[in-house]
Parts: structure tokens; C-alpha cells; sequence
């Protein structure tokens, strides 16, 4: 086994949620001259990173917005003093609150982890933080959850890395379907055991789902994030005309770049 020593800084949500909303994070602490930054670009965020949304003024739309359990969020920044994460790790630990400096244990993935690297790329020499989580996009597999990097490095390794949400374990095969954006055409089931964040595990549409992704609209002419009578009023206007279940930015995504709303059809 490999250890790694991590300085960890851990916020912990504050109250109840009105809905299931994957948040995007961003934060740094900077020590020894190292700044590493892990970026909560989804949920499983993520938060995702969109707020489901019911349709006003649909009779079909019976889904009550569940309220879920304040939880603590991935780190929001980390100090590696000793070894780089790889491609296929898991990590076992325990996230405490506050700024806790403690041994990361690098476990077998077939046992219980919390965090595995799915991969990771190279940013460049001139990418900023805003064109990392970009790239992070482009780059990341779908089932990624945050990024770790190094701010202070040229051309810093990204790793993608993605939540356990407590499902790890010798039938976690369930992780690599989990995604927070769907894709039109897709069939999505929601994932309970995810502790309340906004993830969903993809399913053949010839079995049994609880959602399908109808299509995308782009929100363009807005400088800011657009409030929701004007979402709702374009997904009117451009949604498939099944829908009726939407997914649209939060302030933190919009920041981050996002500008689609996704139209979806719920039994």
C-alpha cells in the first residue's frame, strides 16, 4: 500500500436543501509554497452541477423535490506531500471538519474506498482555473466527480477524480454508470443510496427507467443566469414537447460556463 499526507479543507453544507442540487466549489490553501486545488465541477455535485426542476402548470408532474440530508462536499483543496496520485487509485479516508493534516491510505479497489482516480491529462502552460474546469469537461470521464491539480505548476496534472457516494465495495459496479448530466436519448434511474446529491445511474431504455433525456437548449443572449420564469419560458418555446422535468444551471455552473437547460420526461 502507498500513503499519501493531505492538509484538507472540508466544508460542510449548511441546511436543508428546497432541492437536489449538485453545487460547484472552488477553493485553495496555500502552504510550503504548494496550492493544489480540487474543483467540485459536478455531483454526483454536483453536482452535477444542475438543479432539477419540476414543469409549472404540467398536470403529469406528480414528483414531490426531495429535501435531502446536509452532507459534508469532496475537499475543496489539498497539499500532497509525498506521493502523486495514478490513474486507478482509491483512497480510504475519512474527511473530518475544519483543516486536519492526516495519512490518505491507497486501498484496493475492490474493497472500500471514497475517492478513485478515473484518469488525468495535462492542462497546459497557460490554462487558467476557469479553462482547467473546461477542460476538465472535454477530458474527464462522464462518471467524474471532482479535479485535482496544482496551481502553482507549469503544464499542472489534472486528476479526475470521482465521489464513492458510499457505494464502493465488491458490487460497485454501479460507479461507472453513475453520471450528473445526461445526454438526450438516455434513460436514467435515480440513485438513493447517493446520500441526496443530484446523480443519476444510466439504464437501457428496453428496461425498466424512471427518466429519459428528450434534448438540450443552449441559453444564449444572457450575460447572467436567467431566473426561472425566463428558463421556464424558453424550455417552453424549445424543449421537446414530451418533457416535463428540466435541468438547468445553478449560479455556480453558470459561472463555470454552463449555459444548457436539459429537457427530460419523468414516468
Amino acid at each position: 500500500m502507498r500513503y499519501l499526507r493531505l492538509t484538507l479543507l472540508i466544508f460542510l453544507a449548511i441546511g436543508a436543501l428546497a432541492a437536489m442540487v449538485a453545487c460547484s466549489s472552488s477553493g485553495e490553501i496555500r502552504e510550503s509554497n504548494k496550492n493544489f486545488s480540487i474543483e467540485r465541477t459536478k455531483t454526483a455535485t454536483t453536482g452535477s452541477n444542475q438543479q432539477l426542476s419540476p414543469v409549472p402548470g404540467r398536470e403529469s408532474v406528480t414528483r414531490t423535490i426531495k429535501t435531502p440530508t446536509p452532507t459534508p462536499t469532496p475537499p475543496l483543496s489539498a497539499k500532497i506531500d509525498a506521493v502523486d496520485l495514478q490513474d486507478g487509485d482509491c483512497i480510504s479516508s475519512k474527511l473530518p471538519d475544519g483543516i486536519t493534516i492526516y495519512d490518505v491510505e491507497i486501498v484496493e479497489c475492490s474493497g472500500i474506498w471514497e475517492f478513485r482516480v478515473l484518469s488525468s491529462f495535462y492542462a497546459g502552460s497557460r490554462s487558467t482555473e476557469t479553462e482547467i474546469e473546461r477542460l476538465a469537461e472535454q477530458k474527464c470521464p462522464r462518471q467524474f466527480t471532482f479535479i485535482l491539480y496544482d496551481l502553482d505548476r507549469v503544464n499542472p496534472k489534472v486528476s479526475c477524480l470521482q465521489d464513492s457516494f458510499g457505494l464502493s465495495g465488491p458490487n460497485s459496479d454501479i460507479l461507472d454508470r453513475l453520471v450528473a448530466i445526461p445526454l438526450p436519448g438516455e434513460c436514467l434511474n435515480d440513485v438513493p443510496e447517493s446520500g441526496g446529491f443530484l446523480v443519476f445511474e444510466l439504464v437501457s431504455c428496453s428496461s425498466y427507467w424512471q427518466y429519459e433525456a428528450l434534448s438540450e437548449v443552449e441559453i444564449t443572449g444572457w450575460t447572467t443566469l436567467p431566473g426561472d420564469y425566463e428558463i421556464y419560458a424558453l424550455a417552453e418555446r424549445q424543449c421537446h414537447p414530451r418533457y416535463n422535468y428540466l435541468m438547468a444551471p445553478t449560479i455556480e455552473t453558470w459561472e463555470s460556463g454552463d449555459r444548457k437547460i436539459i429537457c427530460l420526461f419523468e414516468r
